[in-house]
């Protein structure tokens, strides 16, 4: 990537801190000065008292100063605490570090160098331009996520919604969303969504949402439940029933899937926090070890996304600059060899959490996860259309 000398929104939030900080220490010396101000003119009318006849000019004045402090007070002027001022300068010391550490010369392949509301607009086009379906044996790209309880697949297909609807004015979040500290997944269905470009326009994937595989082996998420899934054997929007699923019966479970139904790209999830040289690691070791099964003659296409990144020093309001920074880049490149995944497959998301209104640079991240994930699952069906199906799938 080439530098810039383009002001970017972390100077922008910088500056607004500062004067921000500025601003509340100027307000808080109005109550700081107003005790002074008052000695001073009893002080002062103690000295004139014997030729109180006149006003002298520093009486005047300071009764109009303190007027006019009394009167801000009046109209509803708050002291800020000291702590609530150190909280908002340490905010400006961890921008201002994170605008040290970011890197012009970060090299990625076919990354764009900002993600504004240009990248994000050209990627709505490709999804708007996809035709409903992309066969007629195969009508829809399956996509499926692995990942630990907790760690963004929910919290990442509120943002591909988010991003794909594409109201400035709204966040959407369909989907429950589990706390990384509880351990206990919100997902309890296998979810089927149809994505849509605006309000209406259907685009030729599904996206399968499935619970974190981390949870007690026996109960939820063991091996066989994850091949089964990535094998079609799971209905849609079926309650998740792992007992089922092993037993090879029941509601949930089809006995017999064909290509329509198997999952055409998997997504593994990965928080930016994770230790991936950890060997005790329960979700790790469980994609690691769902990979050494499919990976083969099947030939699933397998991507990575890496949340979080906000925890690893990218500001959110710096986060059209996250391939900027080298750390980002780095953990990008270690997930690349712990999984086996080309670079160019694991993307860097950052979800929505407390925001209320969406960003250019968040939802362009998404976008651009969600069509490289689009493009994996076409040429998997194409090629496996091209060379005719069979049975192992």
């Amino acid at each position: 990537m080439t530098s810039t000398r383009r002001r970017g929104l972390i100077d922008i939030e910088i500056d607004a801190q500062k004067e921000k900080v500025r601003k509340i220490k100027e307000d808080n010396r109005i109550f700081d000065t107003l005790e002074t101000d008052k000695t001073t003119l009893d002080n002062e009318k103690k000295k004139w008292f014997f030729t109180r006849w006149f006003s002298p000019t520093s009486i005047d004045d300071l009764e109009k100063r303190i007027a006019r402090k009394e009167q801000k007070i009046k109209e509803g002027l708050e002291r800020t605490s000291i702590d609530k001022i150190h909280e908002l300068e340490e905010r400006i010391r961890i921008l201002e570090l994170a605008k040290t550490n970011r890197c012009e010369n970060v090299v990625w392949m076919d990354v764009p160098e900002i993600l504004d509301k240009k990248i994000q607009d050209d990627y709505l086009e490709k999804f708007r331009k996809l035709p409903q379906k992309i066969d007629e044996q195969v009508q829809s790209v399956n996509i499926t996520m692995f990942g630990g309880v907790g760690v963004g697949k929910s919290s990442f297909l509120n943002t591909v919604v988010t991003a794909l609807i594409n109201n400035p004015q709204r966040i959407y979040r369909d989907y429950k969303t589990a706390p990384s500290t509880t351990g206990i997944s919100k997902t309890k269905a296998f979810q089927l969504d149809k994505l849509k470009v605006g309000d209406t326009r259907v685009v030729p994937i599904r996206f399968y949402d499935c619970p974190g595989i981390n949870e007690d082996e026996y109960n939820t998420m063991n091996l066989d439940v994850l091949e089964a899934v990535i094998k079609g054997h799971v209905k849609e929007d079926s309650t998740f029933n792992p007992e089922e699923i092993r037993k090879k019966r029941g509601q949930s479970y089809r006995e017999h899937p064909t290509f329509k139904d198997v999952m055409h790209c998997i997504v593994f999830v990965i928080p930016a926090t994770t230790n991936l040289y950890d060997r005790d690691d329960e979700a790790l070791n469980k994609i690691r070890n769902l990979q050494q099964r499919i990976n083969g003659p099947r030939d699933v296409k397998q991507v990575a996304i890496v949340t979080n990144i906000d925890r690893i020093g990218v500001p959110n309001v710096d986060m059209e600059s996250v391939f900027k920074y080298p750390n980002v880049k780095e953990f990008c490149e270690d997930v690349s060899k712990v999984l086996e995944i080309e670079i160019q497959s694991v993307y860097p998301i950052a979800n929505y959490h407390e925001e209320q209104k969406p960003t250019a640079a968040k939802n362009a991240l998404a976008l651009m996860a969600l069509w490289d994930m689009f493009k994996c699952g076409e040429r998997h069906i194409k090629k496996k259309l091209e060379i005719g199906l069979n049975d192992d799938q």
